[in-house]
């Protein structure tokens, strides 16, 4: 399929934003991304944000399905159309008739025919909660349906997607995670015997597939239970190289290990509760304690830390890197902080954060360094100009880094005056951290068990 003029232009420009606003988006890959007819079907859980990074991560030109409300507005309206956004029309939507949707199902199929590809988040809504949401059927239709009008020959194929944001701050990570495809074919013979309940199935083995790349809670009154077992254990288990953690990448095994606490905490939430509450009023103590002393858990994990060492590395590396980092602040401050304070009071809902910022601080910074140079270039002689205007964004970079950089060599310091002063303190902590890691090394040992004896 020929990809319109239009769609390139916007792609360039998203992947030139995203590139910005995100440290790395990183994709994996169970099997090579389809090339023919192709459903990409994904969690959904940063509103529009989701649609920029799938694109992205696919490579190919998706024409993703949105709610009828995005095309109220006649310029908008023709864009979204220009760039291969089909509408639907929802029942939760006031004023729409769902019957408008047969010309959706209509126009997907002809992308199906053409060989295309969409792009669908069949949980219908983005919402702010750490589970997958029951899935609509409507992709599984869409995909039986176009086999069915064409003779079972165009060999769609229907690919899960988990996305796993990070956070929500600027400048985190971003992993699309592509699972095994589902080939609609193999559904020929059940889908002629009985259509409604095949769409059933299918939709039923999407959820499945999905639900199984992405960080699930299925009981969000634990959520800062599993928090504070992440910021104990995840990188605990990270660093020990004989425990089998898949994974082509620090990121990936990260989130695998992220999606398998809570999986453990189901476990025993059924087969032993007295295991969570014990670890629960281990790990309440534990947090008090850092709060109390206003330390972080990962800084315990620090030795030898000496005031003088720390200090010294603190003042020289500083001083050296603080006229860099002030240059970038002086220049990029106005922006960065307009994006923030509009973003918060544009965004009612977290799951549009992401997008509020990215839109937000691409039209800031699309309007704000032109300006800047426009006036630099009236004092400054060409070559000067042309330095200035790389300079601008490497030093907001900068910047940033140092900031964080400064943040822990703080902590850092605080670490090796407490170790100065009150070292018993510090050991008694360090003990108690043992512990708790060995309850969790217990709990873990178990469910492993558990889940062997169960495969």
């Amino acid at each position: 399929m020929d990809t319109p003029l239009l769609y390139r232009l916007t792609r360039s420009l998203v992947h030139l934003a995203v590139g910005v606003y995100f440290r790395k988006l990183e994709v994996a890959c169970a099997e090579p991304i389809p090339q023919g007819p192709a459903i990409f079907a994904a969690n959904h859980p940063q509103s529009v944000t989701d649609a920029l990074v799938l694109g992205l991560a696919t490579e190919r030109m998706v024409h993703y399905l949105a709610h009828s409300g995005m095309f109220e507005n006649r310029v908008r309206a023709w864009f979204l159309r220009q760039s291969g956004v089909i509408p639907v029309y929802r029942r939760a939507d006031a004023g729409e008739s769902v019957a408008r949707n047969v010309d959706m199902f209509s126009e997907c199929r002809r992308v199906m025919q053409r060989g295309g590809a969409l792009g669908i988040f069949p949980e219908g809504v983005s919402a702010d909660l750490p589970r997958l949401q029951k899935l609509k059927t409507g992709t599984a239709r869409i995909a039986l349906e176009s086999e069915a009008a064409n003779d079972w020959t165009l060999g769609v194929a229907i690919v899960p997607v988990g996305l796993h944001f990070e956070s929500r701050r600027f400048r985190s990570r971003v992993l699309v995670r592509f699972g095994p495809q589902i080939q609609v074919l193999d559904q020929r013979a059940a889908y002629v015997e009985d259509p409604v309940e095949t769409v059933h199935q299918v939709t039923s083995t999407l959820e499945d597939a999905i639900r199984g790349l992405v960080v699930e809670l299925s009981h969000t009154e634990f959520e800062q239970f599993v928090r504070d077992v992440e910021e104990v254990y995840r990188s605990e288990l990270l660093d020990r190289p004989e425990l089998p953690i898949p994974g082509d990448s620090r990121l990936q095994r990260e989130q695998w290990v992220s999606r398998e606490i809570p999986r453990a905490l189901d476990y025993f939430r059924k087969e032993d509760p007295r295991t969570i509450e014990r670890l629960a009023r281990s790990l309440r103590n534990h947090q008090r304690k850092l709060r109390r002393f206003r330390l972080q858990d990962a800084m315990l994990k620090e030795q030898d830390r000496s005031v003088r060492g720390e200090g010294l590395r603190w003042a020289v590396l500083g001083a050296l890197g603080l006229p860099v980092a002030a240059y970038g602040v002086v220049w990029n401050y106005v922006p960065y902080k307009l994006t923030g304070w509009f973003a918060d009071r544009l965004v009612r809902e977290e799951t549009k954060r992401h997008f509020a910022q990215l839109s937000v601080g691409t039209l800031l910074y699309l309007l704000y360094y032109p300006l800047l140079l426009l006036l630099a270039y009236r004092v400054l002689e060409p070559l000067a100009t042309v330095l200035f205007a790389v300079s601008l964004p490497l030093s907001g970079f900068f910047a940033r880094a140092y900031a964080r950089w400064s943040v822990r060599r703080r902590r850092m310091l605080r670490l090796a005056f407490l170790e100065l002063t009150n070292a018993w303190l510090l050991g008694k902590l360090r003990r108690q951290r043992q512990q708790l890691v060995a309850q969790l090394d217990a709990a873990l040992a178990e469910y492993l068990r558990a889940r062997s004896s169960s495969t």
